[in-house]
Order: C-alpha cells, then sequence, then structure tokens
C-alpha cells in the first residue's frame, strides 16, 4: 500500500482509514494474484504466519516479503542463493515500515526507577552489539549495527539495508489495532481466496477502529 499509494493505515489525524478508493484498489490487486491471476498460492489460514516463507524456501515462490530477522534462518534453510531486495517500487515510489521491537514502563509499575535501569541495560550498547553478533536482532542504535553484518556476514546486503531504512516509514497504530490486525487478517484469507469481496474485508476492518 505505501509502494502503491503512499497511503498507510491511518490518516493525518491518527484514525484508522482503510475503507478508502486506494485500498480497495491495492487489496482487490492482492486479490486478483491468487483468485484470478492465480499467480500465487491460496492463503491457508489466517493463524499461518509463516506460509509464505515456507513457500519460498520450498522454492514455490520466488520472493517474500520479510525482514532481517529471518534472512540469516533462511539462507541457512535453503537449498538455493538467497538474498534481498528493496520493496517493490509502486506509483509511489519504494517504501517499507520501520517496526521494530521495544521496551517500556508501564505507568502503573510499582518499581518505575529499577525497571527503567533494568531496559536501559536491555537497549544498551553493550546488548545490541551481543543481540547483533547472534543475529537475534538487527540493532535499533546505529553505533551498533555493524554487529549484525560482521558477526553473521551479511556484509553483502548492507547497501539494501540503509536503503530500506532512510526510506522507511514509522509503524503507527491505534489503541485498538490488535482487533483491526486480526478482524483484517481472518477476513482476508476468504477475499484473497476469491470466497469474500475487498468491500467487505475493508468495511469490517474499517469498523474495528471507530468511524
Amino acid at each position: 500500500m505505501l509502494s502503491a499509494s503512499g497511503k498507510s493505515a491511518l490518516n493525518t489525524d491518527g484514525k484508522l482509514d482503510v475503507n478508502t478508493p486506494e485500498w480497495k484498489t491495492t487489496a482487490q490487486w492482492y486479490a486478483n494474484l491468487v483468485s484470478k491471476d492465480k499467480v500465487s498460492a491460496q492463503i491457508p489460514s489466517a493463524n499461518s504466519s509463516s506460509a509464505t516463507a515456507n513457500q519460498f524456501l520450498a522454492g514455490n515462490a520466488y520472493m517474500s516479503l520479510d525482514g532481517p530477522w529471518d534472512l540469516i534462518n533462511s539462507r541457512v534453510q535453503a537449498k538455493f542463493a538467497v538474498g534481498i531486495a528493496p520493496m517493490p517500487a509502486g506509483a509511489s515510489g519504494s517504501k517499507t515500515w520501520s517496526d521494530g521491537s521495544g521496551f517500556g514502563v508501564t505507568k502503573n509499575c510499582k518499581n518505575p526507577d529499577e525497571a527503567f535501569k533494568a531496559v536501559s541495560v536491555m537497549v544498551g550498547t553493550d546488548a545490541e552489539n551481543y543481540l547483533g553478533n547472534l543475529g537475534r536482532a538487527y540493532p535499533s542504535l546505529i553505533s551498533t549495527q555493524n554487529s549484525w553484518y560482521e558477526g553473521n556476514k551479511t556484509q553483502d546486503v548492507k547497501p539494501i539495508m540503509d536503503y530500506s531504512l532512510t526510506n522507511s516509514i514509522p509503524y503507527t497504530t491505534i489503541p485498538k489495532w490488535q482487533q483491526v490486525v486480526t478482524t483484517f487478517a481472518k477476513q482476508a484469507v476468504a477475499t484473497y481466496n476469491g470466497q469474500g469481496t475487498v468491500d467487505d474485508l475493508l468495511s469490517q476492518t474499517q469498523a474495528q477502529g471507530g468511524s
């Protein structure tokens, strides 16, 4: 959607806004890949987050949308050379999300100072270098990002990673985001497999986030 139209799931007011012409056009394009053009396998389940990765590793698909967290495993498991490329460009260019994991301290935490110290250690230089070297995370601190490349022999993908980071957009959500994602994923299986309509998919998803 970002590359196709530059539109995210939220509008400029921070409210869910997916029942739009831009979203309908892109969702229909995706549905056509499966149910009309027959160039993509049917989606097995809304709970099967690894389905596309499995198709790729089996050699049944030429591309799989993923992130640096899975590149190392894919290179170990695949029986062919695995590389990465930027998000295929659409009318709005080549754009992707930046949606890494994070830590925080809840407002009702009984020991906020101690919790803050713990979080400080987990997101500190030593911890990020450690996780980067093991391939468990792509560090958020620029000063520690080389650990991911050096520790996992992934220097060849650095130009693509740099490009993607430069062209990424923050992954913003709303308080009811889990309901939105769950509804979309469940309805999308039927829609993309030709058993539902894009209008229903987006209207039901929009209803989860309010008007």
